[in-house]
């Protein structure tokens, strides 16, 4: 099992722990001593929007149009995107086989909410794993069934070393041949906006992706993302993870940016389901971290639906500035927050 990233634009030898084996293990799992990664430092920092490179071919996906920006459809839901949406969700597990070499799994969990409408087309987002994770459907769950109760359809891999992109990219390409296949319930039902995201090394992965021609918006969990006029980027971490100064990718940014970051939050706790479920209490107590946890899960689900579904009311939580003025900004427990853009 590979638990190691190889070097990153241009980082000599940087690797980042593993987040868990098969799963994941409580505490800080060998992070003692883990370097800080510095945003804009020259460290492992997030890649941003790489042009025009096309998506991966798994699958025979062509390049497909984006879908025009208009008024949100979906289905409102009661505003608060830390709890289920106004979907039920059902989940499918797919193999799409080799994507990348030498890699563990092709398996993804398709994460659909239920029903599809057929007169409102569904954003569709791809998520990839921490080092060493190995499963699609337990560690962020918490995170990938949020998003889809909100009307988005989520593919989430169980390969644990996402941080090529390309099961991200293999992820969306799945989606959009189905939108076209007329054998599958998702055809004509899709939207071509697409989101990535990730935790970790899946979080530098999703910024690789970012290079999709499909991608308008990334969600990134401990790791950093610099927005581009092309991509919306949304920076989730702790005071306690091993990234820091994560609020000068919103400086960097051209595009609409925000970084929150939680106090006392940490690496393989508030940002997985230790976190959700209440049980990391290294760095705070377990209350702390679960508010986190929530916190995170509200913030990607919302973010998503502002910029893939024009969704207002999601968009007023990151909008007004910060740290005073934005729809979060008076919530407690936030260390920093900044932004740009918005």
């Amino acid at each position: 099992m590979n638990t190691g990233l190889p070097p990153v634009g241009g980082t000599s030898g940087t690797v980042l722990p593993p987040v868990g084996t098969g799963g994941l293990v409580a505490g800080q799992n060998g992070f003692g001593g883990t370097a800080p990664i510095g945003a804009g430092a020259g460290g492992a920092v997030q890649p941003t929007n790489m042009g025009g490179a096309p998506p991966s071919s798994v699958g025979g996906a062509p390049n497909v149009p984006l879908t025009p920006v208009g008024p949100n459809c979906l289905k409102p839901g009661n505003g608060n995107y830390s709890s289920p949406g106004p979907y039920n969700v059902t989940t499918t597990d797919v193999d799409l086989g080799m994507i990348a070499p030498m890699q563990d799994s092709g398996k993804f969990t398709i994460y659909a909410p239920d029903p599809l409408e057929a007169a409102c087309l569904h954003p569709i987002v791809a998520w990839g794993n921490g080092t060493g994770v190995t499963d699609s459907n337990f560690t962020y769950d918490f995170l990938n069934k949020n998003v889809a109760s909100w009307g988005i359809v989520v593919a989430a891999s169980a390969e644990n070393n996402t941080g090529s992109g390309a099961f991200h990219k293999a992820g969306l390409d799945y989606l959009l041949k189905q939108n076209q296949d007329m054998t599958s319930k998702f055809f004509g039902k899709l939207s071509t906006r697409a989101g990535v995201s990730g935790h970790s090394q899946g979080g530098i992965g999703a910024g690789l992706a970012a290079s999709h021609p499909n991608v308008v918006a990334v969600v990134v969990e401990g790791m950093t993302f610099t927005a581009t006029q092309k991509v919306a980027g949304l920076v989730l971490t702790g005071t306690a993870d091993i990234v820091q100064n994560a609020t000068a990718t919103a400086t960097a940014a051209t595009g609409p940016d925000f970084v929150a970051v939680w106090q006392g939050g940490d690496h393989v706790g508030t940002e997985t389901v230790l976190g959700y479920l209440g049980l990391d209490t290294t760095n705070m107590d377990a209350t702390g971290s679960q508010k986190g946890a929530q916190q995170f899960q509200r913030l990607m689900a919302a973010w998503f639906r502002c910029f893939l579904a024009n969704d207002q009311v999601a968009c007023k939580l990151f909008q007004g500035g910060t740290p005073s003025g934005c729809g979060i900004c008076k919530d407690p427990g936030w260390a920093q927050l900044a932004s740009k853009n918005l």
